[in-house]
Parts: structure tokens; sequence; C-alpha cells
């Protein structure tokens, strides 16, 4: 079996390797992107997954990962990148982009099957997308249909199907050829939902069993509980019933269920056999949590909380643009607004060398969130604030993080904030996570209530 290389999304290691050193010419970088997986909880960019070069010895080569978890294999290396912070931000953050309350979800209590060797962390975190987002939408059932339904019986049922009758019940025998229609559930969904939902429940059957009892015995009463092939994944993607509004956010689930079913059938399905795997773009999961968060506690009448806002630049020329800031927090009758942009890495404070360096403060990241913040200035908004969003590792200090000046314009404050860490060898339970949250929504409130 072939070793399993264990990394950390947004991070750096050197390993022993020869398969990978010979791969690596001297002195260049292999790059695998995203598409060498299938990539979930995304937009369907092709971004870098690992930059890989040669070290400092012989057989040996550095490996720098970017905003991914999940497992892969390349070459017949296998490669498993995990959350730095933890297991137990990572289930918050999914809890609270499902809307669900994660302080009831212990899943080492209801975790009763053993981690299996190919469970992997985006497996995981699809698993628990699937339970919280399937138990928060089985009050509206399964999607349902309009269907056909033809009759032949001493009973008209619906109207009489006129082609049918003459060529069946001419001469009149006692029954008529009819027709009706009747809203039925969709088979292609329900089949697709059961082929996950058995898999999910071998993972977590007393957590399937709590949370999804109702709608669990409804899709294994109806599906036909064959093999989902490909083609009824498409057709369940397909299926005309989930463009209506009321069924459109069974869209999603049926996307996790196709992942989570391909993923356990890999031989089934075909992937690739030279790079297999699932992964997880973790940075938009930690955007959509800061957005959640802040949409529930700051979202009023008069400020409104926004999620990448499109802003478009140059638009008569060639070169034209479309931006997408994160979070705005806008208040449109006073044309005043905060700015901020989530980054899922590293953040200790520490300072850059030399000048123009700004340490663990991304050069690219500073031009970028002051670039929105311009942008607004000259559309006429006042700019309250700007700033970007990270999982802070080091004590926070507000007075070192909150500039009282945004390039010398003092009604315009400069931030670096986000969820406070520092403590994260310790914070091994949701209750204290959800404490720094307060903190920091209070400080971010704070920022309007200064005005």
């Amino acid at each position: 079996m072939a070793k399993e290389i264990e990394l950390c999304d947004f991070s750096v290691k050197e390993i022993h390797s020869k398969k990978l050193y010979k791969l690596v010419t001297s002195g260049g970088v292999l790059t695998l992107d995203s598409s060498f997986c299938e990539l979930t909880g995304s937009e369907n960019i092709v971004k870098p997954l690992l930059e890989i070069k040669r070290g400092h010895q012989e057989g040996y080569v550095s490996i720098k990962t970017f905003g991914f978890v999940g497992r892969f294999t390349y070459s017949g290396e296998t490669f498993d990148i995990t959350y730095r912070f933890g297991t137990a931000l990572l289930n918050r953050m999914i809890a609270k982009v499902n809307d669900f309350d994660v302080k009831t979800l212990n899943l080492d209590k209801h975790n009763a099957a053993e981690k299996k060797p190919n469970d992997s962390l985006a497996m995981l975190i699809l698993y628990m997308n699937f339970i919280l987002k399937l138990e928060k939408l089985s009050i509206l059932g399964v999607p349902k249909a309009y269907q056909r339904i033809e009759h032949h019986a001493d009973k008209l049922k619906g109207r009489i199907d006129v082609n049918a009758f003459i060529r069946k019940d001419i001469p009149f025998r006692g029954k008529i050829s009819s027709v009706s229609y009747e809203q039925k559930y969709v088979q292609e969904i329900l089949d697709v939902l059961y082929g996950a939902m058995v898999l999910v429940e071998k993972r977590f059957p007393a957590l399937v069993q709590e949370r999804l009892w109702g709608i669990r015995n409804l899709i294994y009463h109806h599906a036909n509980k064959r093999f989902v092939d490909q083609k009824t994944l498409d057709d369940a993607r397909q299926h005309p019933s989930i463009q209506n509004a009321l069924y459109s956010e069974f869209k999603s689930i049926i996307e996790i269920a196709g992942y989570i079913i391909k993923y356990n059938h890999t031989q089934e399905y075909k992937l690739r056999a030279n790079s297999k795997g699932l992964i997880f773009d973790v940075s938009i999961l930690w955007e959509h949590y800061l957005y959640t968060l802040l949409k529930e506690h700051i979202d009023s009448n008069l400020w409104r909380v926004k999620h990448e806002e499109p802003i478009e630049v140059y638009r008569e020329q060639f070169y034209k643009r479309r931006m997408y800031p994160d979070i705005v927090i806008k208040n449109e009758k006073e044309k005043k607004i905060i700015v901020l942009d989530a980054k899922s890495k590293s953040m200790k404070f520490a300072k850059g060398i030399g000048d123009g360096q700004a340490g663990d403060l991304d050069r690219n990241d500073f031009f970028q969130i002051n670039t929105y913040m311009a942008y607004y200035s000259k559309q006429g908004y006042e700019v309250i604030a700007g700033g970007l969003l990270y999982p802070i590792e080091a004590e926070y200090d507000e007075s070192k993080c909150h500039s009282s000046h945004w390039f010398g314009n003092s009604n315009t404050q400069f931030i670096v904030d986000g969820i406070d860490l520092s403590n994260i060898e310790s914070k091994t339970t949701v209750e204290e996570i959800v404490e720094s949250e307060k903190v920091f929504i209070e400080r971010i409130g704070g920022l309007i209530n200064q005005i």
C-alpha cells in the first residue's frame, strides 16, 4: 500500500519521495491544479492545488498547499490534506453555513462506525452537508412532478383517452381507456438520494436515523434501490421539478449526493487512474461562514450585508473586469459602506522584512481590498472601514489591527480582523468558538455604532 503524505492547507512541508523527486526538474516547479480531482463546494474555477519543488537533499521534495482539504492520488502517491484549525471549527462552519445549530451535533457520540481507511476530510464534509441540508429541506418532502397515468378500468379516471378508446374499447366491452395527471415523486431524484443515503448511513447510522428518520423512510420506501448510474445522476440534476422555486435548493443536495456516490464507486465510474480523489475548497467555506455570521447579527433595515456584490470597471474597454468583494455591509440611504474580504490563511501578525513587505498580510490581498475600497469611494460612498478577515492564531490586539485612518483619511478605518483562535490547542469545543464569534461580531458592529 502506498504511503500517505499528510499535509495541511496553506502550508509548506518537505518530505521524502523518490517518485516526486524524479518528476520535478532541477529548479523547476510541478504544479497540480484542482482539475486533477473531483472538486466540491466551490465555483467551477481551476485553482492551484499543490506546488512541488525539489528539496535541499536528494530524494526530498518541498510541497506547498493552498486552500483545499481532501484526499487524492497522483502518480502513485496519496496526499491527505487536513484542515489546520481542527474539526471543531470545521464542523461549526459547515453547520453555520447550513443554518444548523452544531452545538447539538456531537459527531463522536453519533459516529458508531469505525473510521474507514478511505475516509477523507472532504468526504466527511460532504456527509455532514448532505445530512444537514436534507434535514433542513425535509419539511418540503421530496420533489414531485405531474405524471401522465393511463387507466383501463370500468370507471372513468380523469378524462377519456380518445385514441386509446378507439383502439381498445370499440366495440365497448365494459372498460374505458382514460388518462389522468397526478403528482408523484420524481424517481430519479429519489434514486440518487437513496444511493447517497445508504453510504452516509453506513458512516453515521445513529445521526441519520436521529436527524433524517422521516424522510429516510420515505426515500427507502419509494426508491428503486438499483445502482445509480451516470444517466440517473444526469436526469436528476436536469429534472424540471427542481427548476421550481419551491424545490430549487435540492440542486445542491443532488450535487452532493452525486459526489458521494461517485467517490464511493470509483471503479464503476472509472475515475482517472493517474490522479483521482476528492477535494473541498475550504477557503470558500470560510468566506460563507463569515458572511452568514455577519448577515445573521448585523443585517437590518438600514444596514444590508451582501455577499460577492459584483463590481464592473472599464465597461467600454476590451480589458473590462468584474470584481467580487466577499462581504459588503451597506447603508444605501446614507451611502455608507464597509468592505471586507475573507482570507482562510495563517494570521499571526508577523511583520514583513524590509520596506513594502506586509508579513502575514499578503501583498496581493492588501492591494485587492484597497482597490475595492477605492472603487466604492469613487462611487460616492462614505467608506467607513475596509479590511481582511482571517482565522487568527495569535492573541488579538485591536489597537494594532484597527488603523484609525486609510491612506491618511481619518474618516475611514483599515482593519485586520476575524475569529480569534489563539488558544487553538484548547479550543476543542464549539462553545469556545461561539464565544470568539461574539467578540468578532461586536468589533464589526462597533464600526457601525461609531458613526
